[in-house]
């Protein structure tokens, strides 16, 4: 998996927030663009100009995160891309009002896994990269984007439309049930919600240590169907506008710059992760410096925990800035937070291998009744018992028109005919 740093504004990106605030300018981010070129963290506050570009991007969406930070989003494809790269530096470019485009912001890949690789002929590559930056006032910065560029998960505005996307990809799971001699009891639409708590913490962690944070034990989670074919929807987010905020426990006027690696587990088996940059949010009278993490939002779908609760890690990746350098950082980081867990039901599959044999065509089914477009005669519809007289069969005089055992065969043919692949 591709790491990044943090995101290093560069010193006309510094140039053009300071001409926001003073004159309420707006800012327009522009495009995102990919480098090989390997730079060092250092090099990146200076950067005029991103060198050895191999591939750009528009802007595909900018949304808020807080007061003071925006996140940028811009999709990477290969379908242009007759040679393979890796992908060692991205660069964010921005203007101001109808000013000049400059280089605002850069970050370095740090793992060297995240290789672009060329485009073949059959399949695509692409890469989705977030951006989160700081512009202390999100008031001026425009959200208006390039709709012709690709669509991203950051278009899913509402849960609800998500959550019709699991439906609809738990009836194409549905469909290849069938071809295992399997049927369907029932299927329960995603939406309720079966637990809810808000999780606090406060805890004292090391520079560059992994910490738990908080947790909720297994036997408290009160939504355990012991069922392996029930799936949940977890979500852990900021709770009433709340945000992770951070300070140094033992000099609480420091300058401090870099991000949270946040982790949340559920079980022993299924975890996600999210880095969430920080910027100042408090300076009190006395100087004290309290800096607050970008917005919370992690998503999860999984079976119930196994043999353990949920847990939240925070890893701070934190530095000291003095005399306009980077430090590390001496000391314990005080951690506060409050994040709400919410977790949905996603929906039940119940096996029932009794009864007789599917259809060899995906997505077929050996229940009459299940099929749509059922043949009919005379416009009346073949399901059930139904008489001559009910087909519209029936003679001039009272009497019956009889109907011949191919004739019959044929009309339950076409019925068979009707199963349709997905």
């Amino acid at each position: 998996m591709a790491v990044y740093s943090k995101l290093i504004t560069t010193e006309n990106g510094r140039t053009l927030i300071a001409r926001m605030l003073s004159g309420g300018e707006k800012v327009v981010f522009t495009k995102v663009c990919s480098s090989d070129r390997e730079y060092g963290l250092e090099e990146l506050g200076n950067l005029e100009e991103l060198a050895e570009i191999r591939q750009t991007s528009s802007v595909s969406k900018v949304s808020r995160t807080n007061d003071i930070s925006v996140k940028v989003e811009a999709v990477f494809t290969n379908t242009e891309l007759t040679e393979g790269y890796y992908m060692k530096t991205v660069a964010l470019y921005a203007r101001g009002g109808e000013g000049e485009e400059v280089l605002y912001a850069a970050a370095v890949e740090t793992s060297g896994s995240c290789f672009m690789p060329a485009f073949g002929g059959i399949t695509v590559s692409g890469a989705y990269i977030q951006l989160v930056t700081t512009v202390s006032n999100t008031e001026n910065v425009t959200l208006e984007v390039d709709n012709s560029v690709f669509a991203t998960i950051g278009n899913i505005v509402e849960l609800q439309e998500q959550i019709d996307g699991i439906s609809e990809l738990v009836q194409g799971v549905v469909a290849q049930v069938s071809v295992n001699n399997r049927k369907l009891d029932k299927l329960e639409r995603i939406g309720t919600r079966v637990f809810s708590r808000d999780i606090s913490f406060n805890k004292s962690i090391p520079y560059n240590e992994n910490a738990e944070v908080a947790s909720v034990p297994l036997e408290s989670i009160k939504l355990l169907d012991n069922d392996d074919m029930v799936y949940y929807l977890y979500i852990l987010e900021n709770s009433n506008g709340s945000f992770v905020t951070i300070y140094h426990d033992n000099d609480k006027k420091k300058n401090l710059e870099g991000f949270l690696w946040i982790t949340f587990t559920i079980g022993i088996y299924n975890g996600t992760h999210q880095v969430a940059t920080i910027a100042p949010w408090l300076i009190t009278t006395t100087g004290d410096k309290l800096y607050a993490a970008s917005a919370t939002n992690m998503i999860e779908i999984c079976g119930r925990p196994v043999m353990e609760g949920i847990k939240i890690y925070i890893n701070p990746s934190i530095c000291e800035r003095a005399d306009g350098e980077l430090k590390e950082i001496r000391g314990n980081l005080k951690i506060n937070g409050k994040l709400t867990l919410s977790v949905y039901k996603i929906g039940e599959i119940f096996e029932n291998l009794g009864g007789g044999s599917t259809g060899e065509i995906l997505g077929g089914t050996s229940n009459y009744n299940l099929l749509t477009n059922k043949p009919s005669i005379n416009n009346i519809t073949l399901q059930g018992n139904l008489t001559s007289a009910q087909l519209g069969l029936a003679g001039g005089s009272g009497g019956t028109v009889g109907m011949t055992y191919e004739e019959a065969l044929e009309i339950l043919n076409e019925a068979g005919e009707e199963v349709t692949k997905v």
